[in-house]
């Protein structure tokens, strides 16, 4: 059996209901626990504010975030690139080990409050 490559986790990721892999990473930056909602304005994780300027549009498999704010945008890789300052093939990894590979998707819930 052939060892899976970047674009095979892309592919996964690509076919899997992506609103809770970005409420992870959200949460995780400890922006806010709330929950996110489609076409829905939040705080922009990337820079402070005082108001919410970032929503997500899109369908389930195919989301995008959008900050009117500091004008970043794109889809889940870029979303986690951004966040971990780190190129598409460790934000694929990271994606992949946390949610696809033990079938962790929508389990990850929000941190801990503190």
């Amino acid at each position: 059996m052939r060892q899976q490559t970047t674009r095979d986790k892309a592919t996964v990721i690509r076919n899997i209901d992506q609103l809770p892999i970005y409420e992870f990473y959200y949460w995780q930056k400890g922006v806010s626990n709330r929950s996110l909602r489609m076409e829905k304005m939040f705080p922009c994780c990337f820079h402070d504010e005082r108001t919410a300027s970032m929503h997500l549009h899109g369908a389930n498999n195919n989301i995008f975030f959008k900050c009117f704010g500091c004008g970043k945008s794109g889809d889940l890789f870029k979303f986690v690139q951004f966040l971990m300052n780190c190129d598409f093939k460790a934000a694929v990894e990271d994606i992949y080990e946390r949610f696809c590979r033990h079938g962790m998707i929508g389990l990850a819930g929000p941190p801990p409050k503190r």
